[in-house]
């Protein structure tokens, strides 16, 4: 069962709430987005979104492309990361919370049913996380003289 069939906002018993975390991220949300509906998972879940005062196109990206999907959170001022995480985190409906950032992407489309899976056998756990990272951003290094 797809993430798609997933996703029902009347629902209580939510399993896994997924918090994402937006600044700016129009060069790598839709990467990140895509990422998590390819997931396939067999429970209930919702995806929260805080947007914390993009001043590109994220947003209108995240209402056109992901709308009915999601629930987008636009902060009214830069609450930065912390109070955005926090706010999401508290309204997460779910028995397990994912905390994502808009310029990651999940690799492979079972991550968040592994992860799942493997709380619920191991009640001795409380948290998961992923096995790998890959950084794909290049960052410019000036090493300047006087």
């Amino acid at each position: 069962m797809g993430i798609q069939s997933c996703m029902d906002n009347s629902k209580s018993n939510v399993k896994l709430s997924v918090c994402l975390l937006t600044f700016n991220h129009e060069k790598y949300i839709r990467q990140c987005m895509d990422s998590f509906f390819k997931q396939e998972v067999d429970f209930d879940m919702e995806i929260l979104v805080g947007d914390d005062c993009s001043t590109d196109k994220t947003v209108e990206i995240l209402e056109s492309e992901y709308g009915e999907s999601i629930n987008l959170y636009k902060r009214e001022s830069n609450v930065g990361l912390c109070a955005n995480m926090y706010d999401l985190f508290m309204k997460a409906r779910g028995e397990y919370v994912f905390l994502f950032s808009g310029d990651d992407y999940l690799y492979g489309d079972d991550v968040w049913k592994r992860q799942v899976d493997f709380l619920e056998n191991n009640n001795d756990y409380f948290s998961v996380s992923a096995r790998k990272l890959h950084y794909n951003q290049v960052k410019q290094i000036f090493i300047g003289g006087g």
